[in-house]
């Protein structure tokens, strides 16, 4: 993926909403200044979009501490506790378009796909989106999303995969 710049000239508001709503691929440059008195004139704002490098995990999990650990060094990686922080409609969506399909992201091994009787069902899209932003136990761990590129779960020719791809 190529590096971009976007010069913008915009208020205060406009580059939190931006900073916001693009937090996963764009970093924002600018002057700091006091948020409880900020500038009234208009900001000058280099907005850069740059490779993505992040991981989604659950740190309680032997399994993805281990490929972290084989994955070092992981700098300029952001790594993501699906735990601690769910994945939003927004992360899920683009992680969806990255690798195809809800389905490919969905674990079926998750204790909960059994006990909701899940295996019984035929899911559609539809259901696998939902369960996925519905609790973090249904997502196939780890995913890395590396310049554009999607790795998911934790077989080892994946991992190599994702390894040749962090570190080439």
């Amino acid at each position: 993926m190529m590096r971009k710049n976007l010069l913008c000239v915009c208020s205060f508001a406009a580059v939190f909403k931006l900073e916001v709503a693009k937090e996963e691929y764009w970093k924002i440059e600018m002057i700091q200044f006091n948020i409880a008195n900020p500038p009234p004139h208009p900001l000058v704002v280099l907005v850069t979009q740059s490779p993505m490098k992040k991981i989604y995990h659950l740190s309680s999990c032997s399994t993805c501490q281990r490929i972290l650990k084989a994955l070092e060094p992981l700098e300029g990686v952001v790594l993501q506790d699906i735990k601690a922080v769910p994945l939003t409609l927004e992360q899920l969506e683009a992680l969806a378009a990255h690798s195809g399909s809800y389905a490919a992201l969905f674990s079926k091994r998750a204790r909960l796909y059994r006990q909701k009787g899940l295996h019984e069902k035929e899911l559609s899209e539809a259901d696998y989106k939902t369960l996925l932003l519905e609790h973090y136990t249904f997502l196939k761990r780890p995913v890395m999303l590396f310049d554009g590129r999607i790795f998911i779960g934790n077989a080892q020719k994946i991992v190599q995969a994702a390894k040749e791809a962090l570190h080439p």
